[in-house]
C-alpha cells in the first residue's frame, strides 16, 4: 500500500498543529489575562493565577489536538514505527505507554480507532522505500559566516559610540570596546570558524564526505542522529555519525549554514537512493 503522504509532510502538520498552535494559544492567554489584570487592577499576586491559567489551557488544546493529529497521520502513513520516531525526536507525541499519553483526550471510538489503525499498520512487515521528490540530489554545506561577519559591525557601532557618545562614563566605553575587539579576535582565531569559503560537507546519494574526516559510503554509516546538547538557553545542535570500524563522529552544527531538520531530511533520502540505486543494480 502507498502512502497518501510522506513522513516529512505528516511530522511538518504536526509540528504547526499541534506544538506551534498550542504555544500560541498560551501566549493569546497570558496576553488577554495581563489585560484583565491591569484594566481591573487586581494586586500583582494574580499573574500566578495567570500563569497556571496558560499552561492550562496550552497543555488542555494539546492533549485534545494530539488525539486528532495521530488519527490523521496513522491513516495516512503504513510505517508508523518510523513516523512515531520522528514525532517523538520533534516532540510532536509523547511517548507510547507514557503517563503523558494517559492524559490525551479521546472519546471511546477515538480510541477503538487508533488501536485498530495501529494494530492493522503494525503487521506490515515491509515498507516501501520511498524517497521525497523534493529532496536534492546533493547537498553541499559551508561554515556559517553570519556570526563572523557580525562582530566587525559590533565593534565599529562600540567604536562609534565611544568617539561620539560623550554622555557614557569613560570605563563603561573602555569595557564596551575591549569586549568587543576581544570577541572579534577570539572569533577569527578560532579554527572551526576561519575565514574558509570552501565545501565542509557534501551528502548525496554515495555517503558523505566530511572535509575534517573523509569520505563515508552509506553501506559503512551505521547510525546518525542529532541531539541538543546542555541546557535549553544554551544549547548547541550537533550530529553524530557511527560509523563501521570507526570512531563516532561528532559535528557542531551551529558552526555551519544549515539545520538539524533540515540536514535530516537530506540525509534519509540521500541515504534512500543509495538502497535504491543498489538494489536496482
Amino acid at each position: 500500500m502507498k502512502n497518501k503522504i510522506t513522513i516529512d509532510q505528516a511530522i511538518k502538520k504536526g509540528f504547526y498543529q499541534v506544538n506551534v498552535t498550542s504555544s500560541i494559544i498560551g501566549i493569546i492567554t497570558f496576553i488577554l489575562v495581563s489585560i484583565f489584570i491591569n484594566t481591573n487592577n487586581l494586586p500583582e499576586w494574580t499573574y500566578i493565577i495567570g500563569g497556571f491559567l496558560t499552561i492550562f489551557n496550552s497543555l488542555l488544546y494539546y492533549y485534545f489536538i494530539i488525539t486528532k493529529w495521530k488519527i490523521w497521520a496513522f491513516s495516512n502513513i503504513d510505517n508508523i514505527k518510523e513516523l512515531e520516531e520522528k514525532a517523538l525526536k520533534h516532540k510532536i507525541i509523547p511517548k507510547r505507554g507514557s503517563f503523558s499519553e494517559k492524559l490525551e483526550i479521546k472519546t471511546k471510538k477515538e480510541k477503538l480507532i487508533l488501536e485498530n489503525l495501529i494494530r492493522n499498520k503494525e503487521k506490515i512487515k515491509k515498507h516501501p522505500i520511498e524517497v521525497n521528490e523534493k529532496a536534492p540530489l546533493e547537498t553541499k554545506i559551508y561554515f556559517a559566516k553570519s556570526n563572523i561577519y557580525l562582530i566587525p559591525v559590533i565593534v565599529c557601532i562600540v567604536i562609534l559610540n565611544f568617539i561620539s557618545n560623550l554622555n557614557y562614563s569613560f570605563i563603561l566605553k573602555v569595557i564596551l570596546s575591549s569586549s568587543s575587539v576581544l570577541g572579534l579576535i577570539s572569533i577569527i582565531y578560532y579554527r572551526k570558524l576561519k575565514f574558509d569559503s570552501s565545501v565542509q560537507i557534501i551528502i548525496n546519494d554515495k555517503g558523505i564526505f566530511i572535509k575534517e574526516y573523509d569520505f563515508f559510503s552509506w553501506d559503512k554509516i551505521k547510525q546518525i542522529e542529532t541531539k541538543d546538547i546542555g541546557d535549553t538557553d544554551t544549547s548547541i545542535e550537533v550530529l553524530y555519525i557511527y560509523i563501521k570500524g570507526y570512531n563516532k563522529i561528532t559535528i557542531d552544527l551551529d558552526k555551519y549554514n544549515t539545520s538539524s531538520y533540515t540536514l535530516e531530511f537530506v540525509i534519509e533520502n540521500s541515504r534512500k537512493r543509495f538502497y535504491l540505486n543498489k538494489k536496482a543494480s
